[in-house]
């Protein structure tokens, strides 16, 4: 119960610091977001036969598993910490700055894997784009809020380029011995 207590604490306070310019938009994207996995559960059980390939299935799956796996993770990182007081470096935020988002936009992707319908194929790029958007607000707010440090962490860790994260994780573990 303390942990959902002080985690809409921190998202109150968050909240708060937004102009209503920013809130409207990124609700609006919440929206958009929502309406399009409510639109892609009706598509999936409205076709009789959706259309599917079976490597475009092979492909989903593995775009599914790493979405997961980037949520989760980035999320039990996330727990039991105070989020206002440092700049996480470790785990998947050591692969990439933004795995919440990678996670996301690797959802999406199966999306479109899972149901290669015209649709699906016009809102998940749309999705994506519209949470690429947010990345540069959320670097600029943590710039003002980490400094230096966060300056730095963006100097070692890629956005969400995934395979640049993964060559540079395994430099600077072999720098580190």
């Amino acid at each position: 119960m303390f942990f959902i207590q002080h985690n809409l604490y921190n998202y109150y306070m968050k909240e708060r610091d937004k102009t209503m310019k920013e809130k409207t938009i990124e609700y609006l994207s919440n929206i958009f977001h929502v309406a399009t996995i409510i639109l892609y559960f009706t598509l999936l059980f409205a076709l009789v036969d959706p259309p599917s390939l079976p490597i475009l299935n092979y492909l989903a799956f593995i775009f599914l598993g790493l979405g997961i796996i980037f949520l989760v993770m980035s999320l039990r990182q996330h727990q039991g910490k105070d989020n206002q007081a440092m700049v996480f470096d470790s785990s998947v935020y050591g692969l990439v700055r933004h795995p919440m988002y990678l996670g996301a936009i690797f959802f999406f992707i199966a999306m479109v894997c899972f149901l290669p319908h015209w649709i699906m194929m016009i809102l998940s790029p749309l999705n994506i784009l519209l949470i690429y958007r947010f990345i540069p607000l959320e670097e600029k707010k943590n710039i003002e809020k980490f400094g230096e440090p966060y300056r730095n962490y963006m100097m070692d860790v890629p956005r969400i380029n995934l395979i640049v994260g993964i060559i540079k994780w395994i430099k600077r573990k072999r720098n580190d011995e």
